[in-house]
């Protein structure tokens, strides 16, 4: 798989698939509270440590990594809502994590859709172990905004998509979400979601599949 494509890939389909699947809605998008919890399937290119290590822990091929993913949103007071994101994924000598914690609003935007945005504080940790070289760990931080759309497919499914910009040091993060619930009943999901990150060296490529509960 070349990665790079990939990005430029995503964020056309995104785009181009947003005016006709505003049109296929069916019924109004529910916007609830949620608790998301799953499994995190990482993919970072040749190279793309870099952005974690530096060229010291550099990884000379295509890394794969697994782990586990929490999402979070509390809707308060009808339209403001506080989110919490995180994911954490491992392979053998290395580590890697981040977070976002914001704070929102979600308004009605064409027809049953609606529009959401943030603002909050979006960090990374990074850990690295082999054995010919010391430990080397690199946490970092910085202010985060993120916008999207949440929008109705049909009664059993619902589309959300999203931009996230952090501003890191060493140039800032651009993050791109496209995630599908199949809905079952008023309280539960199944997730199958897809993200991308491209950070100076870095393009990862993050699947998710896992467990929404709506309340």
């Amino acid at each position: 798989m070349i990665i790079n494509n990939n990005k430029s890939a995503l964020a056309m389909a995104v785009l181009a698939t947003l005016p006709s699947l505003v049109l296929a809605q069916t019924q109004p998008a529910q916007v609830q509270s949620h608790l998301s919890l799953g499994n995190q399937f990482t993919e970072v290119p040749k190279n793309g440590m870099q952005s974690y290590f530096g060229g010291l822990y550099n990884n000379s091929e295509h890394k794969k990594l697994l782990g586990v993913y929490l999402d979070g949103k509390w809707q308060f007071q009808q339209k403001l809502f506080v989110q919490v994101n995180y994911d954490k994924t491992t392979r053998t000598s290395t580590t890697l994590s981040q977070g976002y914690y914001g704070l929102g609003i979600t308004l009605p935007f064409v027809d049953d859709s609606h529009w959401f945005g943030s603002i909050g504080y979006a960090s990374y940790k990074a850990k690295r172990e082999t054995n010919t070289k010391p430990r080397r760990d690199n946490d970092g931080g910085g202010v985060s905004a993120e916008t999207g759309v949440i929008i109705p497919i049909n009664p059993h499914w619902q589309m959300e998509t999203s931009y996230r910009f952090a501003d890191f040091e060493g140039g800032g993060q651009h993050q791109l979400n496209w995630k599908n619930q199949i809905l079952f009943g008023n309280h539960s999901a199944v997730e199958i979601n897809l993200g991308y990150r491209d950070w100076q060296s870095l393009n990862q490529l993050n699947y998710q599949l896992g467990y929404r509960f709506r309340f």
